[in-house]
């Protein structure tokens, strides 16, 4: 089958100028004309002059404005969503290197992270999840409280890809060197780390208690900083790793306390 041959946008400006102001064929019309065609070509055509078949095709012709601009709206749609970038949402839970898959919908991708994470809780027990969307990039990561019990992160996130549908060497070229203005320096991010760790540090020796990756994010929104689950699971085991705190709890229900001196290396 051979690919339909689309107007160019100047093809179909010519054609819009000279139909005027006729509105799209409705969907009825449409049927109507078909059924015309159909007849035209199925009846039984008489040998003298063909009055019905004059009469059908004055009948069509006079009805091609509108069917004609609904041809150029379909078009024009048709190009409108070729040129458009796919959006993906990517079901995953990167601290384990699992990608469970991609959807069309983000309501699909969290389902499938609700029900992979919902099997590994004991039959009947009480699950509420939610949702965490973070403000700067709109990864979105499930928590779940199971009974009476605090909430607590799953580790399972979905992440919005956008599918470009045509090549941008430019971009490319940004993405493969890293000349990308957006890109920052190794040194630049490393600096930026370790002041949000000392600021982190900072508050956990003020506010003291107990410490999860919720309690992180919750202070960030308020006081600036990264709002991703991740990145604060992240700097609280650095935190940790570097003897500023103690490890508490299962990898599922993680927390930290600060490592007082009486606590020993």
């Amino acid at each position: 089958m051979n690919a339909p041959d689309f107007l160019s946008p100047v093809q179909r400006a010519e054609i819009a100028e000279l139909i005027g102001e006729a509105k799209p064929a409705t969907t009825s019309l449409v049927q109507h004309m078909a059924k015309a065609v159909h007849d035209r070509a199925t009846h039984e055509h008489p040998t003298w002059e063909d009055l019905y078949c004059l009469n059908l095709v004055s009948w069509l012709g006079e009805r091609m404005a509108p069917v004609l601009r609904r041809l150029l709206e379909a078009e024009a749609r048709i190009a409108e969503l070729e040129t458009a970038p796919t959006t993906l949402y990517r079901a995953e839970h990167p601290d384990s290197g699992i990608t469970l898959g991609h959807y069309g919908t983000p309501a699909a991708a969290r389902a499938h992270c609700e029900a992979t994470e919902r099997r590994s809780w004991p039959t009947g027990t009480t699950l509420s999840f939610d949702w965490i969307e973070d403000e700067d990039d709109g990864v979105a990561e499930l928590v779940v409280t199971a009974g009476q019990n605090e909430e607590s992160v799953t580790g399972y996130i979905v992440t919005a890809l956008d599918i470009p549908s045509e090549y941008d060497a430019e971009q490319r070229q940004h993405a493969t060197t890293g000349t990308s203005e957006k890109t920052s320096s190794p040194a630049e991010a490393a600096s930026s780390r370790e002041a949000r760790l000392a600021q982190l540090l900072d508050s956990i020796r003020t506010h003291r208690g107990a410490w999860h990756a919720r309690r992180v994010v919750d202070l960030r929104r308020f006081t600036g900083g990264p709002t991703k689950f991740s990145t604060a699971r992240g700097d609280l085991a650095e935190l940790y790793r570097r003897g500023h705190l103690r490890q508490h709890g299962p990898e599922s229900d993680r927390f930290y306390t600060l490592k007082l001196r009486k606590d020993g290396a």
